[in-house]
């Protein structure tokens, strides 16, 4: 019995140490707030070396605290079970049928059997249980690793779109660097222009659009040259473009008036050739010569205007370059360049960082893809492995119960050797649920405010001083307030980055253009262009009005065109067949000439010829004048429209000329104004998004989600390997009472006697065995003992 006592004592040793682990890693606050450990969360992470007693400290607290990173339990059981395999245990190497059984034992009778067979499901099921835990909570281990995925990535969107909302970062993520970008569309300010809503780009690109329109709208004024000049230039070619349209129609009336005389008179040639007059196509509509008269004056008009506009032109700008001075001009350049240069370093580290929070956004998408292609094999993994004490459970339990030493012992042997793996696997897990508690130092309370160690990490970690300009801040100071930066929708003082890092007064312009305010608001001259203008405009109006009014569809509305030219090549059609048969025989030539017979024909023949020759000239002239009437009325409705722009673009020239020596003045005003609005740029720099990473990611994802599953897993290896520990003990000692007993339960096996009826061997109880007398001592065999057990010896002197 010392056998069964010492895997008895073994097995009670090993359940109070697992007891104890189970009771330390399940804590009030779970696995991971087991101990007392100093996480040194004000020491940076560049000094973490083992070389410093707290971080020395800390590792070897939390080495002892996860049992050697579970290496150490496992050291420790292992050895247990090495004492029950190769010294004591059923499985023992020395082990022989027959000389195991303890009968006398009470717990082992068989009657108790069945109690121990259901300890031994309730175990078995104990490890499922662990193994279904472990592979609920590593599932959503999982799901919390993609959901700190993808709110990172949104974290690095938003960032993004904080510096440049729009197109940009699209195209980084289409594969374009920001270098390829800058080359392509031509620079940084060309990127800042695909920048968008509320954004520091689009901020940056609107302050590059004022300083641009209020210096050219100063250099409008003081150099229109190459401004006011453009619009000039543009209204005096559409002028001159109205002005050939009303000489183009004024041709056309001409050729109308032309060509039209023309046909009657060749009408009126061909009726007196021949008898046929009745079949000649009667007279078109003609053009008056009034008319002609009238698009003559427009034509004139139109000429009239173009010189009247182009003396406004040339006045115009020899006004705008004599008036203003070079030292307003100079000064609104210089300025200029110095605000945009200040710009274009801003810009050229916004849309950097763009492409750097690309490249960040790339890498986390790539590892969350990683994670989600494994996620499907990854999640049941950790419960595949720890299943493996279920697997060894039901082998012995299967062995057991059917009394098969082999089955029994190679689950034994499996759970002795993977045993400390999966130790070493708990305590791994454990390790990190640790760590992640103390990093994150929230005492089961996840809010911003609570997790104070998290708070001093990054406080630690970005500790030191940069300088904005001539500003220099302590970013130790403001990581907190831009953690905890609300997300709002107006602005306020603590929701901003450039107020919380103080340094508003970099951006501070009106000392760069005062001194050009000053000149400009003694610069301003006015120019007036009125007279030649109104001119101008009126000639316009006289010349459209005498070329369009003219309306040529009633003209012609008594001329069937379409009919003319179907008479025409039907008496043409009669002619050229007479030509072409000039026999004595053809009667035809006496019914439409004035001849006295065919004899005659030679006489008809060359004012046939002369006929044919005018059809066919009158019907080009005809098909001249229908392609003239079919765009007549298309360019006069053109006029029309043209002379609208034309006459709103001298309205427009009139507003501007009239309005330059106002808008001189207003430059200073403007200056003061684009001053005023780059002042605002805290407006365009919420910081929301940061505190929202950090309340979402870092908190809730991070400390509370992913922590809190992760160490839930625990419970679940410790339920297996509790399990797998119990189990291994309780039934290789099941075997070793119970099948060992059924082994030695026929004595008789080689006896002549072993194939007696029971009752009659039962008989032979007191016969000594093998019937030999050995010394003063008798040892007798009975098959069955006075307590109801089996095999037991009993001596006999």
């Amino acid at each position: 019995c010392i056998r069964d006592m010492n895997g008895l004592s073994l097995l009670f040793l090993s359940l109070f140490l697992a007891k104890v682990c189970a009771e330390s890693a399940l804590g009030e606050s779970g696995p991971a707030a087991i101990g007392d450990r100093d996480f040194p969360s004000d020491l940076k992470f560049e000094d973490w070396t083992l070389s410093n007693d707290r971080v020395n400290q800390y590792v070897n607290d939390v080495i002892t605290q996860s049992g050697g990173a579970g290496a150490g339990l496992g050291i420790i059981f292992s050895i247990a079970m090495t004492f029950h395999l190769f010294i004591w245990g059923f499985c023992c190497c020395r082990r022989t049928p027959g000389n195991y059984p303890c009968g006398q034992t009470n717990c082992a009778k068989l009657e108790y059997k069945n109690y121990w067979r259901v300890l031994a499901v309730v175990t078995i099921l104990t490890a499922i249980g662990g193994t279904i835990s472990i592979f609920i909570n590593s599932s959503t281990v999982f799901e919390s690793v993609i959901d700190v995925h993808q709110k990172a990535v949104n974290t690095l969107q938003d960032g993004e779109d904080f510096l440049c909302s729009g197109t940009l970062p699209g195209l980084v993520r289409g594969g374009s660097s920001i270098n390829e970008l800058r080359v392509q569309l031509g620079g940084n300010r060309a990127l800042i222009a695909l920048c968008t809503n509320n954004s520091v780009g689009n901020f940056l690109k609107q302050v590059d659009e004022r300083v641009n329109n209020t210096v050219n709208s100063g250099l409008e004024t003081i150099d229109s040259a190459q401004d006011i000049l453009a619009a000039l230039n543009s209204t005096r070619d559409s002028i001159q473009n109205v002005s050939d349209a009303i000489i183009d129609i004024t041709t056309d009336v001409s050729t109308l008036f032309n060509e039209t005389i023309d046909v009657n008179e060749k009408f009126a040639e061909i009726r007196g050739f021949g008898k046929y007059s009745n079949e000649v196509p009667s007279d078109i509509d003609e053009v008056e010569q009034s008319t002609v008269d009238e698009n003559d004056q427009a034509a004139q008009d139109s000429r009239d205007a173009v010189q009247d506009y182009e003396n406004t032109y040339q006045d115009s700008f020899t006004t705008i370059r004599d008036q203003l001075g070079e030292e307003v001009r100079a000064d609104l350049i210089d300025d200029r360049e110095t605000i945009l240069s200040d710009i274009a370093e801003v810009e050229e580290q916004v849309t950097g960082s763009v492409g750097d929070l690309v490249s960040y956004e790339n890498d986390v998408n790539e590892s969350e893809q990683n994670v989600s292609d494994n996620e499907e094999y990854g999640e049941p993994v950790l419960a595949a492995i720890y299943s493996l004490s279920v697997i060894f459970l039901i082998l012995m339990f299967v062995g057991y119960m059917l009394k098969s030493r082999l089955i029994i012992c190679i689950g034994a042997y499996a759970i002795y050797i993977f045993f400390f793996w999966l130790c070493l696997g708990f305590g791994l897990i454990l390790v990190i649920s640790m760590v992640t508690y103390d990093v994150c130092g929230c005492e089961n309370t996840f809010t911003t405010g609570s997790c104070s160690d998290m708070m001093t990490v990054f406080e630690t970690n970005t500790a030191g001083t940069v300088s904005v300009g001539d500003t220099s801040v302590e970013l130790q100071e403001t990581v907190q307030p831009i953690l905890l930066c609300p997300d709002t929708n107006s602005y306020s003082s603590d929701s901003n980055f450039i107020d919380i890092l103080g340094v508003l007064q970099e951006f501070n312009f009106t000392s760069t253009v005062i001194k050009a305010i000053i000149d400009i608001e003694d610069a301003a001259r006015k120019l007036n262009q009125t007279e030649n203008l109104d001119s101008a405009r009126a000639n316009v109006e006289k010349a459209v009005n005498g070329s369009s009014n003219t309306n040529f569809t009633e003209i012609f509305a008594n001329t069937d065109f379409d009919q003319t030219l179907v008479d025409l090549r039907s008496l043409n059609t009669t002619l050229a067949a007479l030509q072409a048969d000039t026999s004595a025989s053809n009667t035809e030539w006496v019914n439409r000439y004035y001849i006295a017979d065919t004899s005659e024909i030679a006489l008809a023949e060359p004012n046939n010829t002369q006929a044919i020759a005018n059809l066919g000239s009158i019907e080009t002239s005809i098909n001249t004048v229908q392609d003239i009437l079919s765009v007549i009325t298309n360019k006069q409705d053109a006029l029309v429209v043209r002379a609208d722009t034309v006459l709103d673009s001298l309205d427009d020239v009139q507003s501007t000329l009239n309005t330059t020596s106002d808008l001189v003045g207003n430059i200073g005003v403007n200056l003061r104004d684009l001053s005023g609005f780059i002042l605002t740029i805290n407006e365009f720099t919420p910081c929301g998004f940061v505190g929202n990473f950090y309340s979402g990611v870092v908190i809730e994802s991070f400390c509370e989600e992913t922590f809190t599953h992760l160490d839930s897993v625990t419970p679940g290896a410790i339920a297996c390997l509790t399990a797998m520990l119990f189990g291994f003990f309780v039934i290789s000692m099941m075997a070793g009472w119970h099948i060992g007993l059924d082994e030695a339960e026929n004595p008789w096996e080689g006896d002549d006697n072993h194939d007696l009826p029971k009752d009659e061997r039962k008989n032979l109880e007191l016969q000594p065995t093998g019937g030999k007398i050995d010394g003063n001592v008798h040892e007798y065999a009975s098959p069955q003992g006075n307590d109801g057990t089996v095999g037991a010896v009993a001596p006999l002197v």
